[in-house]
């Protein structure tokens, strides 16, 4: 029953970028869809990192993580590393 739970367990970053990417600005919008399409990448990469793999700032970054309701980067990266978990 515990495995069926896990496995039942909700994408927590495709529901928020689902729900909230299309009220966001156009580059907030490139950052969050290079987060969702790179969710490994994300685990090691750095706020400077992400801006310069989406020619953005570090402070967009951090805009978009929060925009998607994360704390910070290490919260994102937390519930990422849980996703990566259960599959």
């Amino acid at each position: 029953m515990a495995v069926n739970k896990i496995k039942n367990r909700v994408d927590v970053l495709g529901e928020r970028y689902r729900a909230r990417a299309p009220s966001l600005s156009s580059s907030l919008q490139s950052v969050a869809r290079y987060i969702h399409d790179n969710r490994e990448a994300i685990l090691d990469a750095t706020a400077m990192e992400i801006a310069d793999a989406t020619q953005t700032s570090d402070a967009t970054v951090v805009r978009t993580v929060q925009a998607l309701g994360f704390a910070g980067l290490r919260d994102l990266k937390t519930t990422l590393v849980r996703g990566l978990d259960r599959r």
